[in-house]
C-alpha cells in the first residue's frame, strides 16, 4: 500500500509530497518525492500525482530493519534522503577540486532541491513551535 505525506517548511506550509511503498515481503521501502517550484502556486493534487508517478517510474529503494513500524519507516526514508544528498554534495565538491567539471555538473543535476533538503532536515530535527515554547515556559 502506498502512503503519501507532504514535506513542509518551517512555517508548516507544504513544499512537496513524499510517496512511500512498503514491501513487507522483501523488507524494503520504495519512495520518491516531488517538490514544487516557488514560482508556481502549490497544488496538493499535482504534488501527490507527481510523487506517485516518480515512485512508479523510478523508485528509490531502502532496506528496512526487522520490525520497523510507521515512524521507523518514515525516519529511514528521511534519513536516506538526507544522507544521499549529503554524500552527493561531498562527491561533487571532490570532483570540482579534481578539475572534473563535466562530471561535477552532471551530478549537480541529481541534487535534491533546497526546499526538500530543508523540509527533510526539519523533520529529522524538529524545533518546538512558538506555542510549544510558551506552554513549556508557563509550566
Amino acid at each position: 500500500m502506498v502512503k503519501c505525506m507532504f514535506l513542509r517548511d518551517k512555517n508548516g506550509f507544504p513544499v512537496g509530497c513524499l510517496a512511500i511503498n512498503v514491501l513487507t515481503t522483501t523488507g524494503e521501502v520504495h519512495y520518491n518525492f516531488s517538490v514544487y517550484n516557488p514560482a508556481d502556486e502549490f497544488n496538493r493534487v499535482r504534488a501527490h500525482d507527481v510523487a506517485l508517478g516518480r515512485l512508479v517510474k523510478s523508485p528509490i529503494v531502502v532496506k528496512l530493519s526487522d520490525g520497523a513500524h510507521h515512524n521507523d519507516i518514515i525516519y529511514t526514508v528521511m534519513h536516506d534522503m538526507y544522507q544521499s544528498d549529503k554524500l552527493l554534495k561531498e562527491t561533487i565538491k571532490e570532483l570540482w577540486k579534481a578539475d572534473k567539471e563535466d562530471e561535477a555538473m552532471e551530478l549537480e543535476k541529481k541534487l535534491m532541491p533546497t526546499r526538500a533538503c530543508k523540509a527533510v532536515r526539519l523533520w529529522l530535527n524538529p524545533k518546538p513551535s512558538k506555542m510549544q515554547q510558551q506552554e513549556a515556559s508557563a509550566q
